[in-house]
């Protein structure tokens, strides 16, 4: 039985779902980690996420995929903007409960992510940080970002909605599940006796389920799109010679990881931590390799880290965040803002808005 009544006739994306989905994450709790439904909303009220409702292109990823929502930290069309720490909601697509789902994956884990981690704001879409310090994960790096954060998401989805379902019979319909079932990841919590090992498995699991046919996996997928979206970033094209690459250490992948329970890319089993080339076709060495030329980098392991290169400026990577964080004015055209995961107004009803 759910915990608030069905608003499966209301539009993904509308104010009741909004509030229940909030309720909905309020009532979850593991046994290990306590409320962690609750820790989310904080966390995501602690760093000022915002939520946006609009309709995505019809041609864009999110649209053809049905999501619900999506979170685009950068926008490279605008070269005066930083960072942009805001989920946009389509408001006609899935349910309450895929919407509840989509908010962990794109709120929880990643703006949760952005909002902790320096590496990540070492991104190439990200034309306008106020320090004027030009650093850029290296190509390879920035797989390793996209295929880290993506592990998290996944499998910290599936954490929730395995502990959603107690309250939401919903959240076990194929239609909004992958990889694993609520019930699946129960008994594999239960067979492995352990959180952080059941995360870890379907984290690697996530990436290896199929995406296309027999032999294009999930995780070929996102090293695509990541060297894609690298090859067409305007900073990457206008000015490659200004920019300084860096890697990434250890640190700096236990921020991206610092999202919500357990910070499971401490693990070096996860294939985000591995060398990748499991995930990267011919093709793919042969775009990194022209990227390095025209970043001028000859021994991606000779690269500085992010924070050996900061240090170089007089600048840590906490400072390095911070400014890159600094809001700048943005105007919404034909959006409605909410400001994210702050109150729900109810009546006897229904709930009328959830993060206004």
């Amino acid at each position: 039985m759910g915990i608030a009544p069905d608003f499966s006739d209301f539009t993904s994306g509308s104010p009741a779902d909004l509030a229940y989905a909030r309720q909905l994450l309020t009532s979850i709790h593991d046994p290990e980690e306590g409320k962690i439904g609750q820790k989310i909303i904080e966390s995501l009220t602690k760093n000022g996420c915002e939520i946006i409702i609009e309709e995505f292109p019809e041609d864009s990823i999110a649209a053809k995929d049905k999501a619900s929502a999506a979170y685009v930290p950068f926008d490279d069309d605008d070269p005066d903007q930083i960072f942009v720490h805001q989920i946009n909601i389509l408001p006609s697509n899935g349910n309450a409960s895929r919407l509840l789902l989509s908010l962990v994956h794109e709120g929880g884990a990643h703006a949760n992510a952005w909002s902790n981690a320096p590496a990540l704001h070492a991104s190439p879409y990200n034309t306008g940080n106020p320090a004027k310090l030009d650093f850029v994960l290296s190509p390879r790096d920035w797989i390793r970002a996209v295929i880290l954060t993506e592990q998290d998401a996944y499998a910290k989805e599936k954490w929730i909605a395995a502990l959603g379902a107690q309250h939401d019979p919903r959240l076990n319909a194929p239609e909004i599940q992958s990889v694993h079932t609520p019930q699946s990841f129960q008994q594999l919590r239960e067979r492995t006796g352990s959180l952080h090992d059941t995360l870890v498995t379907i984290a690697n699991q996530s990436m290896t389920a199929r995406f296309i046919g027999e032999n294009y996996r999930f995780g070929h997928f996102y090293v695509g799109n990541a060297l894609s979206t690298y090859n067409a970033c305007n900073r990457i094209n206008e000015k490659p010679e200004g920019l300084i690459p860096v890697r990434m250490d250890l640190e700096d992948i236990l921020a991206v990881g610092d999202s919500f329970g357990p910070n499971i890319l401490s693990d070096e089993r996860l294939f985000g931590r591995g060398d990748l080339s499991a995930f990267i076709f011919e093709s793919g060495q042969k775009q990194i390799k022209q990227l390095n030329e025209k970043l001028g980098i000859e021994d991606e392991e000779a690269l500085p880290t992010l924070r050996e290169a900061l240090a170089e400026k007089g600048m840590t990577p906490i400072e390095f965040l911070e400014q890159s964080k600094t809001p700048l004015p943005k105007t919404h055209k034909n959006l409605k803002a909410i400001p994210a995961w702050q109150r729900a107004e109810t009546t006897q009803e229904r709930p009328q808005y959830a993060f206004a």
